[in-house]
């Protein structure tokens, strides 16, 4: 190890056990770039595991009768409650009423029916599935944790977006 170095960078675990050693790192880069040149081949092979595991990972959540929800096939929940009840919704110390209502401010009425439509028809889709179903849809936030379930919780919702106060009610 050459003696004016302040630090040396090992790579391997060859590379650190030459320089705990004192040893020249020649000797440990060239043991080292054999071994994992030698595994070159098996990289694609393990670049295709991978996708496939992401694949099988990412696979839609199963729904009433055989059928799948994925992303995109209820687009305007999924704008709203990404864009509204992401990870840290709660850190403002909101709870969903104030949340709709919020929202209910800064979306027009025909927005908002949307959404509330996507609601039911989530719940249609997925009956006694939809636990699954929202949470392969929306990962980053589950209604258990505020003591819902994701059905009651998309009713709830429903019912303070569509108030007689809100933007649900007029055009």
């Amino acid at each position: 190890m050459d003696e004016k170095a302040a630090y040396t960078v090992a790579l391997t675990p060859d590379q650190l056990d030459a320089v705990l050693q004192g040893e020249s790192l020649a000797d440990a880069l060239n043991c080292s770039g054999r071994m994992w040149g030698g595994l070159a081949p098996f990289g694609g092979i393990s670049e295709m595991l991978d996708g496939a595991a992401q694949l099988a990972l990412s696979a839609p959540a199963a729904c009433n009768d055989g059928g799948h929800v994925e992303r995109g096939q209820f687009p305007n929940l999924e704008r709203f409650l990404d864009g509204w009840f992401h990870q840290e919704w709660a850190a403002t110390g909101e709870t969903i009423q104030e949340v709709a209502q919020d929202y209910k401010q800064v979306f027009d009425g025909r927005e908002v029916r949307r959404v509330c439509a996507e609601m039911d028809a989530f719940i249609a889709t997925c009956g006694p599935k939809s636990e699954a179903a929202f949470a392969k849809l929306w990962p980053s936030f589950g209604p258990a944790a505020i003591g819902y379930t994701a059905a009651s919780f998309l009713l709830e919702l429903k019912g303070i977006l569509e108030g007689e106060d809100g933007a649900a009610s007029h055009g």
